[in-house]
Parts: structure tokens; C-alpha cells; sequence
């Protein structure tokens, strides 16, 4: 084997028919290299001719032979005018990763839920694919799970936030990363808090919020939610936190919220105040003997119906 590139030494015969080195042959030899095939040409040699003086007892060693294509398999094929020799077949190694590229190479945006696949592929100092490394993926931030295999890795996205996808050669250091936005998925359920039911007496009120989320356990907002109740209550405020105000009557019944086709409820129960009616402490009343002498209670009358 070789690697592309390094300098390797070669040796070059000249044989006859029966296999036999010939010592003082005279000639010059063309070197040309191919694929596996025989018939695709793949990069070229640093010494691409070998001249026999016949001094060289019948060989020709070239010490600083390269090669300038990247990994394979190839042959090397020997001509000399009409006569011609093949090579056995020699694998070539690419230098060591100098450049990773991640596809896809720009950052990505995903949903909740979505997956998305990734492939590292590992380049030398001279341009050509290295296969022969070992990547080592990992997935920073807690935006979902990342299962690899060998050169491929696919996220399965789960968690809102930002994340990034990163491939490494161990070997030399050498790594690349992608960017990835992860969203909330479309609106699963409404979690209403607190969750009831609800027990308020007359008159009481309580502080009501919703909240969305998707199937992964996001976040979602809540886009214009709707409140309504069926007690005689009345629900004050809007948007995802408001206050339902219980009715001056005994009663059981529910409180909504509803954004699109998606709603929660929860069940409320309406009691009798803790306290009757009371008047508040009336001042001294002056008034005229046989005069006309009058006094409005309704400011003084309480009562929470």
C-alpha cells in the first residue's frame, strides 16, 4: 500500500516471455496508472518514464516514486512500444483528515418531533476523500437524542432550544459543527392552574393561568385563549392568566379556556358565604323634638349577595 502523495519506492523489470529478468536490456519504459478496470485512467506517477541503459541487471528502482490522486485501488501499467505489463493491484491510502464538511453544512431549523440526518465526510490536505477515519459524533445542548453510525448520524429533536451537531476526527483534531434551532410542535393539550376542582365560597376570587404544550412536553403559546364559565362567576381579565370572580349564589359548574379546537376545564363549586348580612356601626343621630327625622341604611347594610 501507499499513500497518496508520500514518496514509495518502485521497481521496474524487464522480463521475457517466460518471466525471466533480461540483464542488458536497452529501452524506455512509459508508466501510466489506472483503476481496477484497466481502462479508467486515475492520477499519474512523479516518474511517469523509466529509461534501461542495460547496466541495470535487467531493474530500474526508482527510490522517490508519488502518486498524486487519492484513495483506491489502481494498477500500474508498463509500456514499451508494443509490449506492455500490468502492475499487481496496489491500494492507495489518502493523507490524514485535514477538513471535515457536515451535510447539511448550514444551520437547521427543526420542530419538536422532526428528525433530521447528517453525514460527515473527511478530506485531506490535498482535496481527496480519506475513508479510513473514525468519526466521533456528539450532540451539545439538550434539545433531543443523536444515533450514529459511522459516518452518518441522525437527530431525533425533542426539547426546545439551540443545539449543535459536532463530527471529529480523534486522530488529528480535526472537526466541523452544525447549528440546530430547535421549536415547539403544534399545540397538544392546555394545562389549566390550579387544577381544580375548585371549591370558593360566594363572592371569592381566584387567579387562573394556561399554559400549552406539544406531544414532546414544550412549551407552546397560547395564541388569543378564550375564557368562559358556565356558573353565574364572572371571569375578569384575558390572555393566559385571569381571575374568575364566583356568583352570589350556591351552584357547581365549570371554567374553559379554549384556543382553536383544543380546550380545558375545570369544575368549580360555589358555597354559601361564611357570614350573613350585618349592618356597620351607625353614629349618634341628632335630631329636634316633633321634627321629622329620617335614615337611609344603605350604607351601612353588607351583605356579600
Amino acid at each position: 500500500a501507499i499513500i497518496s502523495y508520500e514518496g514509495f519506492e518502485m521497481t521496474v523489470a524487464a522480463v521475457d516471455p517466460l518471466g525471466s529478468v533480461i540483464p542488458n536490456w536497452h529501452g524506455t519504459v512509459v508508466l501510466d496508472v489506472f483503476e481496477e478496470d484497466l481502462v479508467t485512467p486515475s492520477g499519474s506517477l512523479s516518474n511517469g518514464t523509466v529509461a534501461f541503459n542495460g547496466g541495470e541487471d535487467g531493474a530500474v528502482t526508482i527510490p522517490d516514486q508519488t502518486y498524486d490522486s487519492g484513495e483506491g485501488v489502481v494498477v500500474v501499467r508498463a509500456t514499451s512500444n508494443t509490449i506492455v505489463g500490468w502492475s499487481e493491484p496496489i491500494i492507495v491510502f489518502s493523507q490524514p483528515v485535514a477538513v471535515i464538511l457536515l451535510e447539511p453544512g448550514e444551520d437547521v431549523g427543526l420542530i419538536a418531533g422532526d428528525s433530521q440526518p447528517f453525514t460527515a465526510t473527511g478530506y485531506d490536505s490535498n482535496g481527496f476523500i480519506n475513508s479510513t477515519w473514525s468519526p466521533t459524533w456528539s450532540l451539545e445542548g439538550d434539545i433531543g437524542i443523536l444515533d450514529t453510525d459511522g459516518f452518518s448520524a441522525t437527530l431525533e429533536a425533542s426539547s426546545v432550544g439551540d443545539g449543535e451537531v459536532v463530527c471529529e476526527d480523534a486522530a488529528t483534531g480535526v472537526n466541523d459543527s452544525v447549528g440546530v434551532v430547535v421549536l415547539a410542535g403544534s399545540l397538544d393539550r392546555i394545562v389549566v392552574t390550579p387544577a381544580g376542582p375548585l371549591s370558593l365560597k360566594e363572592g371569592q376570587s381566584i387567579s387562573l393561568t394556561a399554559v400549552g404544550y406539544d406531544d414532546n412536553d414544550n412549551v407552546v403559546p397560547l395564541s388569543n385563549p378564550t375564557w368562559y364559565t358556565t356558573t353565574s362567576g364572572v371571569i375578569s381579565g384575558s390572555g393566559t392568566t385571569v381571575t374568575f370572580i364566583a356568583g352570589f349564589i350556591p351552584e357547581t359548574g365549570t371554567i374553559t379556556v379554549s384556543v382553536g379546537s383544543m380546550s380545558r376545564s375545570v369544575s368549580v363549586t360555589v358555597a354559601n358565604a361564611l357570614n350573613g348580612p350585618w349592618l356597620s356601626a351607625i353614629p349618634s343621630q341628632i335630631a329636634n323634638e316633633d321634627s321629622t327625622w329620617s335614615l337611609s341604611l344603605a350604607s351601612y347594610w353588607n351583605h356579600v349577595n
